[in-house]
């Protein structure tokens, strides 16, 4: 077998995001109401429970059937689980609809810092730099709803992957650290407990707070007029 990767520009792929259906009626509002400010090019927002439900089905059959698998160190009853819990599904998908990647996170709304928390982000083994692109739609995904993180857990083997992405990460956790127009501040402190019930982020007895994501500029985006997904 050829081992070598496919590379894929933007020219050839879209972003699709779809609101869990299994939430409950008053957050699901709430989560369209937040996804509705993002205006990024190549990003279709699917109003339609259906399409998530496919695509949760596709993901189990390609895992089953593929020798591209999608998420290769994560237990599959875990994949299914984070289907079921996540707010929202991002999908990568080429122009032929082949799917290339994907990712479920959270909007954390209620928080004094208001965060995204990826529980999953997944990439077709035979292209490039797919969680790449993933990461980056979901920068720009945070600082268009004014959200001031990005926090995920991350497998070991993939903790090289995100530093190489600017994000911190110490044991199995990763925070961006990016500022625009913000500040981050450093705070010396014997009891870390107040600070972290104020989105503080601590580590020993220093806490970090992030105000603001960096508001990327990214290359790729399409001008042209996208199609909705079809099935």
């Amino acid at each position: 077998m050829n081992s070598e990767k496919i590379n894929i520009s933007t020219s050839d792929y879209n972003f699709y995001i779809s609101v869990n259906p299994h939430k409950k009626t008053l957050l699901k509002k709430k989560i369209q109401e937040e996804i509705s400010k993002i205006d990024i090019s190549n990003l279709i927002n699917l109003n339609d429970d259906s399409q998530y439900i496919s695509t949760v089905q596709e993901v189990q059959t390609t895992r089953l059937f593929s020798e591209y698998s999608f998420c290769k160190n994560i237990h599959p009853d875990d994949i299914d689980t984070m289907f079921n819990k996540g707010h929202l599904l991002l999908e990568m998908r080429l122009d032929d609809n082949t799917l290339v990647g994907f990712s479920i996170f959270d909007l954390k709304m209620k928080d004094i810092n208001k965060h995204i928390y990826i529980h999953l982000l997944c990439a077709n083994s035979k292209y490039k730099k797919v969680g790449t692109e993933l990461i980056n739609i979901i920068k720009q995904i945070t600082s268009q709803i004014g959200y001031n993180e990005i926090q995920l857990d991350t497998v070991t083997d993939a903790i090289n992957f995100y530093k190489k992405l600017n994000f911190k990460c110490y044991k199995d956790s990763c925070i961006l650290e990016k500022v625009k127009n913000g500040k981050i501040i450093v705070v010396n402190t014997n009891s870390t407990t107040e600070f972290i019930e104020k989105g503080y982020e601590c580590i020993d007895n220093k806490c970090v707070m992030i105000y603001k994501i960096k508001n990327m500029n990214l290359n790729g985006g399409r001008n042209k007029t996208l199609k909705r997904r079809k099935y």
